[in-house]
């Protein structure tokens, strides 16, 4: 019998072939890079690949990369196309998401393991102890990288008991806020676990997602809604400003220009209104966040003619003696806010630079100080204007022979610092300085410490600027007592920050911030602004009242002292003051 003939191997376009889909990185978790590897059985060289979801074609080629495995990609069909001479046969790869029977889920060192689970679920988390002295008390627990306190322990519907060798969190009744990253840390390591939790999505949202409203409008208003999380109410959501970028620091919105209400009626619903007119200053994008870290936000237009920019400039008048210096301040602002760069010249348009006794130099946003050395009789009344885009303000240097602010004349007119007077050493050559009879004379700026609390003071005085700065100067309390705070006084003893606690008044603009948010040393004056002050004589008759009116303005806000003659108020139970 002849020897059967060697077979021949079909041609390609009748070759049968199967195809299958693996991944090379691993099965697929949250949020993790997914490698997906598409090949043919036999293996075909000359095949055509293509990757395909709901019904359309997103890749080509043996490889398809997910860079970042989000849920959405969990249980939906990643399709595989091979083509070969006319002929097609596909693949489906689908990483099914089941929700664990398990009640017990043990905690592992990273990278934990990622587990579902289902609303309405009761899981325990442990936290096993591996020896040493450590206990369960002293585990600390971790949600999202943060901190579990208590008080979140219960807005999470979370329990936690601690044993001698575990510490255990007992999630009562799953629901969308209970998922994310658990952490537990012990001494010498970390221990984790991601739950991802099935049934509804929870979902935040802020309505509307862009406003525009007109300068000087009242009528801007969002509200955030969330939904599908069990016990999450309106008054757990957070608002923030993030100023004109929807990625900028959060900070705490503004109660004193918006209005927040969490009614009962819409217990899923906060809303923020605008309560003063509305400016430049209140544009930008606007953060509403969940206490799962879920945020939504809206985005405010404020169109119409800008505000006017206004330049101030302090002192707006000053006498100083020949070569003593001399220090004025300009400031531009608009809508509130500090803007641009002023700058100084000559009232006839010389330039500065022009002059080796003048120097100017920025003092901050939207600021320009001024220093003045050497002037002599003949600079008397001395103008120099500060201009921002075409808006002025001038101030009048007028040389004299006289002491000026802050400083005392000497009986032979020599001028010495204020602060060396009825200081104990004499200073003028003429010792006028220490005159007994002059040095008992009332000095506004300081205060007697009287006996208080039970015990006398340690010191006879204190600075009038002392008064409820936080610190004991009388070293018995008197200069801190009665220092309740009054939102509502012009330049109080206190300032409230922005969602945070009440600080003294002597607390803001040291280049060290006390509030949370930095608000206290945000936009500070270099001086106060006189803006408003009565000048000239003042012709009453006998009897009649007089009312005379200072208006300051800076931050913080100025504390207006009334003197006479640089002395205290002569017969002051005649007189009342407003300050508002």
């Amino acid at each position: 019998i002849p020897p059967a003939p060697p077979s021949i191997p079909s041609p390609p376009e009748q070759q049968a072939f199967r195809v299958n889909v693996n991944s090379p990185s691993g099965s697929p978790t949250l949020n993790g890079r997914v490698e997906l590897f598409c090949e043919t059985n036999p293996p075909l060289s000359y095949a055509i690949y293509e990757w395909l979801m709901d019904g359309r074609v997103v890749s080509s080629g043996q490889r398809y990369y997910v860079y970042r495995w989000t849920r959405d990609f969990f249980n939906k069909n990643i399709v595989c196309r091979a083509t070969v001479n006319g002929r097609r046969q596909e693949f489906t790869y689908v990483k099914k998401l089941e929700a664990t029977r398990e009640r017990e889920l043990m905690l592992r060192p990273p990278p934990g393991p990622q587990l579902a689970v289902r609303v309405g679920d009761r899981k325990e988390l442990h936290c096993e102890i591996d020896g040493g002295s450590t206990s369960g008390n002293q585990v600390q627990w971790f949600f999202n990288s943060q901190p579990l306190s208590e008080t979140q322990l219960s807005q999470y519907n979370i329990g936690r008991l601690d044993r001698v060798r575990v510490s255990i969190l007992v999630v009562k009744s799953v629901n969308a806020i209970n998922e994310g990253q658990y952490e537990c840390r012990i001494p010498g390591g970390t221990k984790e676990i991601f739950l991802l939790v099935l049934g509804e999505r929870a979902t935040l949202e802020v309505n509307p997602a862009k406003e525009s409203i007109q300068v000087g409008a009242v009528n801007a208003e969002f509200h955030c809604r969330i939904s599908n999380v069990q016990g999450v109410r309106n008054t757990n959501l957070k608002w923030y400003f993030l100023g004109a970028y929807p990625n900028g620091p959060r900070q705490p919105i503004n109660l004193r220009d918006w209005q927040l209400r969490n009614p009962e009626l819409t217990y899923e619903s906060s809303f923020i209104s605008l309560a003063v007119p509305g400016s430049l200053y209140h544009a930008g994008w606007y953060l509403c966040v969940a206490p799962n870290d879920m945020t939504a936000k809206g985005q405010l237009h404020v169109t119409g003619a800008p505000e006017p920019i206004r330049v101030v400039v302090t002192p707006r008048e000053v006498r100083v003696r020949p070569n003593q210096q001399v220090t004025i301040d300009c400031v531009a602002t608009q809508s509130g806010r500090s803007v641009g760069q002023p700058t100084f010249s000559f009232q006839s348009g010389r330039a500065l630079s022009s002059d080796p006794r003048f120097r100017s130099f920025p003092s901050g946003q939207g600021r320009i100080s001024l220093q003045v050395y050497g002037l002599t009789m003949r600079d008397a009344n001395l103008v120099v204007i500060c201009t921002y885009q075409s808006v002025t303000d001038r101030a009048v240097i007028i040389v004299e022979n006289v002491c000026g602010v802050n400083t005392f004349r000497c009986g032979d007119g020599r001028c010495i610092d204020r602060s060396l007077r009825c200081n104990g050493v004499p200073d003028c050559q003429d010792r006028s300085d220490e005159d007994p009879s002059a040095c008992q004379m009332c000095d506004p700026l300081e205060i007697k410490c009287e006996f208080y609390n039970g015990r006398p003071a340690l010191k006879q005085t204190y600075s009038y600027n002392w008064k409820c700065d936080g610190e004991d100067d009388c070293g018995n309390g008197f200069d801190e007592a009665n220092c309740k705070y009054n939102g509502t006084q012009c330049g109080g003893t206190h300032f409230a920050c922005y969602n945070g606690p009440v600080i003294p008044r002597a607390f803001m603009c040291d280049n060290e911030p006390d509030c949370p948010t930095g608000e206290d040393d945000n936009q500070c004056s270099p001086v106060p602004t006189i803006t408003t002050l009565q000048r000239g004589p003042e012709r009453v008759k006998i009897g009649q009242t007089v009312r005379l009116t200072c208006t300051a303005a800076g931050k913080p806000l100025p504390k207006v002292l009334w003197r006479f003659n640089w002395r205290c108020l002569r017969d002051a139970s005649r007189m009342t003051f407003d300050n508002w």
